[in-house]
């Protein structure tokens, strides 16, 4: 099943907002403290939410989102 943009949007929301993800600053996830800035969430929502691909959509410790995730959500 493929998930549709605002779709996903909701689910992102309703992640940062559950208190599941530890907050984080500066790179999608931070190992030493476990966190996630807000688009690392979506990363690791993508992940579970949307089909696999060739392109495994890593938070890591970068600074940007990857390719496939900015052109899905629409951002530039």
């Amino acid at each position: 099943m493929k998930i549709r943009r605002a779709e996903f949007i909701e689910e992102w929301i309703k992640a940062l907002e559950s208190g599941e993800y530890k907050q984080a600053t500066g790179m999608l996830h931070n190992s030493k403290t476990g966190g996630y800035c807000c688009l690392g969430v979506a990363c690791e929502l993508a992940n579970k939410l949307m089909p696999k691909t060739e392109d495994y959509i890593d938070a890591g410790e970068n600074i940007a989102l990857p390719a496939s995730l900015v052109r899905f959500l629409g951002m530039s």
